[in-house]
């Protein structure tokens, strides 16, 4: 095989370490109320990344930004900054525990949890040590690159100026292979710590009194000061050549991308068997048909992430239920020994109780010159046919046919030190371009497809339960019973309770559930995946069929809590019917009972906003982060105090259907969104749908179109990849051939409703999108409307003279063709007029090209111009 891999692809499809999508949000910390808004710049990768400071007042002061949502924890990264004005910037890298101040000269480098460099006074740390220095601050239009390495001990800072290397410049106090620059504890919060770059820029005693610089995050736009080999950009190239270059989407995939903690699927098990060691099973990255076998995360090697095997530990087994066919694909890496030779032959797998050798060759580099013993393997199952062995770039048949039974039980590398991952398996053949293309680039996309639709969930999900559910199925959300305790939620999140299933009653007709809470002592925990969230959103559709009553208290104190977002802050509904909220705030009527009602909660950083059934009840200000979610929880139907809701253990105190939320909100809702929260009705599927750019990254990259992509997702009402791509496979010629009609049929309905005003059909030739304009058909066009008579012109090509009269130099009548097939010498008087008309009239002539090609060009032009005139006031019609 013939395999040529593109850098820019193969540097895409190492990020799956990354923790961050293209939407960067720029932060100042602490928050600066005056600052200008974001200017978008960039050559080829243009964003909102430009920062404008101003201090009309011209003192001097320290601005600090970060990109918020950044959280590096392993790899090598970059990043540069620009600075347009030059003067005095601190650039560097921080972690979580960083915390600026406002003050004239406090920013990134001035404590121990972030480092930074600026021109002015070098490289320095939190103890003022200084590397070097320069006489001057920065220059105008300066760029300073920065990158880290994250890797425990060994992670160090290194800077460059203008493409110039100025070295290692921070690096562990333990790591003994840099010798240079400054050593410094980059570890503060211990090996796991995560980081994320840091600007503060000094406001530039200027006329404006403005600082000005911009970060500059990918390749594209890495210019004067280069991305170095090695590091990892924080956003790839925009325009990746990603089309037709990706295997299709296998059926399974198991160990696979750089996050070990992926590697494994954790479920919730029973109390009676939780030894608190959670329970792993090896994840199935596509369909969730995990394995059944336990896994030991020990069995992960750090450095290269694969799966040690030994020679005396079982080998790899893997039982499939049968198929007519299947491509099974895997890495292995073999453990070089002293006494190995170049080339030898290993149990590939075992089938049957036969066993199947190959001959691998050591250094060997065809994945990567990095690796050079990692080998690529494609075996090949095709019913009544011999089994195809794809190894690196050999190939062979095996002398064994392969049949149909119940299982397919295989064991892959017997009795070998060996490693293995990226695991892939398809009930298909593969075609033979396919298998170029596994060889080309592998299946890293599904490990980058399954991290950032997992991402993406943890900002936006939707909780629903099915009919006939026993118990909470994973820890996002967890039920409680008695006071909260940090160990006790952490054991939760792992076993299931013994009387889990009584939460749940199922909804006759319908494969749904609702969760019932019962007495005043039980609640859930929604898990913020380890966040705090500033600005976020919660729908809740639930049923409340008393108000609250306390025995011992006056009505004026009952409450029935609904949300307890921190210490400080509870949404709770009173005995009269009224919601309030922490602070004395009260809606503006009162909630219905026992009838669903959909309760949208919005917080934003200033203010909060709580509807029912789309009706705003409370809108009120909020100082800074007053609702931030701090303890990265939010407790739902938790009473704080129960004697204010004495619900008896067997009366029904709530009930709720789903929950739903983005960890993200405005106080500005769009119109689909005010209708979505009218009624519990109206579904919000659509509200927690990841975004088309994730879900068809892939698939245009296998080389699906778009508009076949989501022809599928609306037909299916899926977002699921594997399914679209096998619905892409299997039924692609017809899927082309609807959609076709689809079209063919909206531009009838356009032509339905505009024939009245089109008497001579011009409109049904200019709505034929499909038809493209080529020589034949230019030259075709004109001979059949070149007549001198202007009675014989049919009506429905009379439009075009009509046209061009008003857009042309030449205009009929005595409108002639040039007969572009005679030599000049032969030129008619015609063309003598022509030429002289185009030479008075026409706005630019290139005298370098023939006429010929000038006069097609020209006409040609023409055409499309009317095409395109006609189309787009078409379009206007149709919106108004």
């Amino acid at each position: 095989m013939d395999i040529v891999r593109d850098p820019t692809i193969l540097q895409y499809l190492s990020e799956t370490s990354r923790l961050v999508n293209n939407e960067i949000n720029i932060i100042s910390v602490p928050a600066i109320d005056n600052l200008s808004a974001l200017e978008e710049c960039g050559i080829k990768h243009k964003f909102k990344r430009r920062i404008n400071i101003s201090d009309e007042t011209g003192n001097i002061r320290y601005r600090t930004f970060i990109l918020d949502g950044i959280k590096l924890h392993e790899g090598k990264w970059y990043f540069c900054v620009k600075l347009s004005l030059g003067g005095a910037a601190q650039i560097g890298w921080a972690t979580n525990a960083f915390n600026p101040v406002q003050n004239e000269s406090y920013g990134v480098g001035d404590d121990r949890f972030s480092w930074g460099f600026d021109g002015a006074r070098g490289v320095y740390d939190c103890n003022r040590r200084s590397m070097f220095f320069r006489e001057n601050d920065c220059d105008e239009k300066d760029v300073c690159g920065c990158g880290i390495e994250i890797d425990g001990k060994n992670t160090n800072i290194q800077y460059w100026l203008n493409g110039r290397a100025l070295g290692p410049l921070f690096s562990t106090s333990d790591n003994e292979t840099i010798k240079s620059g400054m050593k410094a504890n980059l570890l503060p919060k211990g090996i796991f710590a995560s980081y994320f770059p840091v600007v503060t820029v000094k406001v530039y005693r200027n006329v404006a009194h403005t600082g000005v610089f911009e970060f500059i995050l990918s390749s594209e736009d890495m210019i004067q000061c280069p991305l170095t080999k090695g590091y990892k950009p924080l956003l790839m190239p925009k325009l990746l050549p990603m089309e037709n270059v990706l295997v299709a989407h296998p059926y399974s995939a198991y160990i696979m991308g750089n996050d070990i903690q992926q590697y494994f699927y954790t479920s919730r098990c029973s109390k009676n068997d939780f030894t608190g060691k959670k329970t792993s099973l090896p994840r199935d990255f596509v369909n969730n048909e995990h394995f059944e076998v336990p896994f030991d995360i020990d069995m992960i090697t750090k450095d290269d992430y694969l799966l040690k095997l030994s020679e005396e530990s079982d080998d790899f087994l893997l039982s499939l239920d049968n198929h007519q066919s299947f491509t099974i694909n895997f890495d292995f890496e073999i453990s070089a020994t002293e006494n190995r030779p170049n080339e030898f032959d290993v149990v590939l797998f075992t089938l049957d109780d036969t066993m199947f050798s190959t001959r691998v060759c050591m250094n060997d580099d065809f994945i990567d010159e990095t690796m050079i013993n990692r080998k690529r393997v494609a075996i090949l199952f095709q019913i009544n046919e011999q089994v195809k062995v794809y190894i690196n770039n050999r190939f062979q048949t095996l002398d064994y046919c392969y049949d149909f039974d119940s299982k397919l039980n295989l064991q892959f590398l017997l009795r070998l030190n060996a490693g293995i991952r990226n695991l892939g398996i398809w009930k298909y053949i593969l075609s033979e371009e396919h298998i170029r293309r596994l060889f080309t680039y592998g299946l890293a996309y599904v490990a980058i497809d399954y991290q950032k639709l997992n991402e993406y969930k943890k900002q936006r999900n939707a909780i629903k339960f099915k009919a006939e559910q026993k118990y909470f199925t994973n820890e996002t959300l967890v039920p409680f019973s008695e006071p909260f305790k940090q160990d006790l939620w952490e054991e939760t999140k792992q076993s299931i309770g013994r009387d889990e299933s009584n939460y749940f009653k199922a909804i006759p007709h319908m494969n749904e559930s609702v969760v019932q809470l019962f007495g005043n002592t039980t609640y859930l925990v929604l898990n913020t995946t380890n966040q705090v969230w500033s600005e976020y959103a919660l729908v809740l559709d639930i049923s409340i069929p008393n108000f609250p009553l306390a025995k011992d208290l006056s009505d004026s104190d009952a409450r029935l809590t609904l949300l307890i977002i921190n210490a400080e802050s509870e949404i709770y509904l009173t005995h009269d019917g009224y919601l309030h909220v922490t602070g004395g705030h009260q809606s503006s009527s009162t909630v219905l009972l026992n009838k669903y009602i959909r309760l949208f909660i919005s917080v934003q950083q200033n203010s909060l906003h709580i509807y029912v059934n789309g009706s705003l009840e409370i809108d009120i200000s909020l100082s800074d982060g007053q609702l931030a979610t701090k303890l990265k929880r939010i407790d739902l139907f938790q009473g704080l105090d129960v004697t204010k809701n004495t619900t008896n253990d067997d009366q029904l105190r709530i009930e709720c259907r789903s929950i739903t939320y983005f960890n993200k909100s405005s106080h500005i809702l769009s119109a689909a969104l005010k209708k979505l929260i009218q009624s519990t009705g109206y579904c919000l599927d659509q509200l927690v749908v990841p975004p088309f750019s994730i879900l068809s990254a892939s698939l245009i990259g296998i080389g699906y179109k778009e508009e076949s992509i989501e022809y599928v997702m609306k037909k299916y009402n899926t977002t699921n990849i594997y399914f679209i791509d096998r619905i892409l496979r299997e039924e692609t010629q017809n899927i082309d051939k609807i959609f076709q009609q689809e079209q063919q049929q909206k531009r009838r309905d356009v032509l339905a409703r505009l024939s009245p005003y089109d008497e001579n059909g011009a409109l049904s030739m200019l709505m034929d999108t499909n038809d493209v304009t080529t020589d034949v058909s230019i030259s075709t066009l004109r001979s059949e409307i070149d007549n001198n008579d202007d009675d014989d012109i049919p009506s429905d090509k009379k439009w075009y003279y009509d046209t061009t009269n008003q857009v042309t130099t030449v205009g009929y009548p005595g409108y002639e063709l040039v007969d572009l097939t005679k030599a000049d010498s032969g030129e008619t008087e015609f063309t003598n007029k022509f030429k002289n008309t185009m030479t008075t009239k026409s706005h630019y002539v290139h005298r370098q090209i023939p006429r010929k090609t000038y006069i097609h060009s020209r006409t040609v032009c023409v055409y499309g111009l009317i095409a395109i005139y006609a189309r787009y006031t078409i379009w206007n019609i149709l919106k108004i």
